[in-house]
């Protein structure tokens, strides 16, 4: 920035008659103390100004770093969800799997209640039958031991 010497212009004070040395050196006093104090109000100005500059930009830097540190948080976040929805579909599998064993194994338990229950029939009737040859071999050993216990006492 260029600073314009604010003294310049300033003329040396030209004396009259009705003037006195004293009028042209308060004037000119004057004209300068005003010309200081613009000259300070904008270099005050100017100073402000700038600090408000330095402070937007450390404000900018600082929403800047906040912003990367939400990027980070929303990747990480991203990861996780990626992996939690892996893991989802590997519990929703193991899941699909298990209902179907399951229905398997009620499939299986139905039958065997049926095999059983065909066994069981077949082991009664066995069990009726093995009586009944049981009896009847009894019966026929008896008639048979009667029969020569007869022939000897004849």
């Amino acid at each position: 920035m260029l600073k314009k010497n604010l003294f310049e212009d300033t003329q040396i004070p030209h004396f009259d008659e009705n003037s006195t040395l004293l009028e042209a050196d308060y004037e000119q006093n004057e004209l300068l103390l005003q010309r200081s104090q613009a000259y300070f109000s904008l270099e005050n100005e100017r100073e402000f100004q700038d600090s408000i500059i330095h402070e937007r930009e450390e404000e900018i830097k600082l929403i800047h770093n906040q912003m990367k540190e939400v990027n980070f948080i929303f990747k990480d976040i991203a990861n996780m969800v990626h992996e939690q929805g892996e893991m989802i579909n590997s519990i929703q599998t193991n899941i699909t799997s298990s209902k179907i064993n399951v229905d398997n194994a009620v499939e299986d338990v139905v039958e065997a209640s049926n095999v059983q229950k065909k066994s069981r029939k077949l082991l009664c009737l066995i069990a009726v039958i093995s009586t009944v040859v049981l009896v009847v071999t009894v019966v026929i050993v008896i008639l048979v031991i009667m029969g020569k216990n007869k022939n000897f006492v004849s």
